[in-house]
């Protein structure tokens, strides 16, 4: 081997170490922003008995996850995800498989005809739509997240107010294991001004996360982030890009829903959700809801300083839905109480960060990118340094050999000439 050769080879060795140390750093920072900021949303508390609107509203207000997948895949192709809000529920006999939950959703998001806005152009045709529920964290009184079952998107599970189901009112129905009632939020009645949006955040007020994922490995990245974003907030509506966002008043009722998707009005009032209400068979008819009245009294009770029918309201609340914590939690602040900030809600003045990108940790891509450009600068100074002194060592390799060949020459052409007889004079 040459020695041009040798040292051109040493240099390439180098260079891609140096880029594989690179791509592993670059890895290990990633992970450790992403922890980082998933660290900080959860390690603010969630604050209930505070604000009345919170409060019964919060409890009804949950985040879908709407997954497309092709059959036998194990990741889906593409995510979506927006709020949904509770509008009946009922207790339902062990053995009867009729739903028993009733959740009003953006027709663009749970589209049974494949036809979800958030589909990009070119997703294949036949992708199997199923839809998670995340309840929020004043449902669960801030515990440990756990998600619905995926339920199938169908027609049988869907019902939209046009056929198409874009730019539309739709309900997705469904059945809880086991068949406990739900909280669900009360339409506000007669004329209602604009209320306030009801978001999902993360515990600091912020929404980091794309409403869209199409990258296949990043699912379980993006589903894990979706669960950061279950407290409720009051915002005002133009504050967030959610593709549906409930509006409520200063009592938490809903006042009417609003969609970044919807082309026309993207606005639909309590009146217009309750026409639509009343044009679905299953809802004109259907057995009370015990735990929905207890909650509703409890909150009344507990606003108005009637502190002791609260606590009752609260654990009535709780033994018809166990799973219900936000009841327990309630019942336990109405026994200590702590003075509430009042029953007008407090806007969050301070808009939420929402992200652009495909996936939340791109919210952090400035960093990011910063951090890699000067990881990279010094690599590429680490580089031409260990380049320079692996040149200077193979010079000295060889000038050391070339030295011993040298010496080796003189040596032999000494004793060559020692061998040579003298000539006598």
């Amino acid at each position: 081997m040459s020695t041009h050769r040798f040292i051109k080879t040493r240099s390439r060795s180098i260079g891609v170490e140096a880029l594989s140390a690179l791509a592993a750093f670059l890895m290990i920072l990633l992970f450790l922003l992403t922890s980082s900021s998933t660290a900080l949303a959860a390690s603010v508390p969630l604050d209930l008995g505070q604000k009345e609107a919170l409060d019964r509203a919060g409890v009804s207000v949950v985040r879908l996850l709407v997954s497309y997948t092709a059959q036998g895949a194990a990741e889906p192709d593409v995510q979506c995800t927006g709020l949904g809000v509770l509008v009946a529920s009922w207790p339902s006999p062990t053995g009867n498989a009729a739903p028993n939950n009733w959740l009003l959703a953006d027709g663009n998001l749970i589209n049974p005809n494949n036809s979800a806005t958030c589909l990009p152009p070119n997703a294949p045709k036949k992708l199997i739509p199923t839809v998670e529920i995340f309840y929020s964290n004043a449902y669960t009184a801030g515990t440990t997240v756990v998600p619905s079952n995926p339920i199938p998107i169908s027609s049988e599970s869907v019902h939209c107010q046009n056929a198409s189901c874009k730019d539309s009112l739709a309900l997705l129905s469904f059945r809880t294991d086991p068949p406990f009632p739900q909280p669900y939020m009360d339409l506000a009645t007669g004329e209602q001004q604009q209320g306030d949006g009801l978001a999902l955040t993360n515990a600091s007020g912020q929404i980091s996360f794309s409403p869209v994922n199409t990258k296949p490995e990043a699912a379980q990245f993006y589903k894990k982030g979706i669960a950061q974003l279950l407290t409720p907030n009051l915002v005002s509506a133009d504050q967030v890009n959610e593709s549906w966002l409930p509006l409520v008043n200063s009592h938490g009722q809903l006042v009417g829903v609003q969609s970044s998707n919807a082309t026309g009005n993207p606005l639909r009032t309590s009146i217009d959700i309750q026409n639509f209400l009343n044009s679905v068979d299953e809802l004109k008819a259907h057995p009370a809801n015990p735990l929905h009245e207890s909650w509703k009294s409890g909150i009344d009770n507990y606003y108005n300083d009637r502190f002791s029918n609260a606590q009752q309201d609260f654990q009535t609340a709780f033994k018809l839905n166990t799973q219900f914590l936000a009841a327990q939690k309630m019942a336990q602040l109405a026994a200590a109480p702590k003075p509430p900030i009042g029953a007008a809600p407090s806007k969050n003045t301070q808009p939420p960060a929402t992200g652009n990108s495909l996936a939340g940790w791109f919210a952090l891509w400035p960093w990011f990118l910063a951090a890699a450009i000067v990881v990279l600068v010094l690599l590429l100074i680490a580089i031409r340094i260990m380049r320079k002194r692996a040149f200077e060592k193979d010079l000295e390799r060889i000038a050391e050999t070339e030295a011993k060949k040298i010496k080796q020459q003189e040596e032999l052409q000494r004793q060559e000439m020692l061998k040579q007889p003298v000539t006598p004079a």
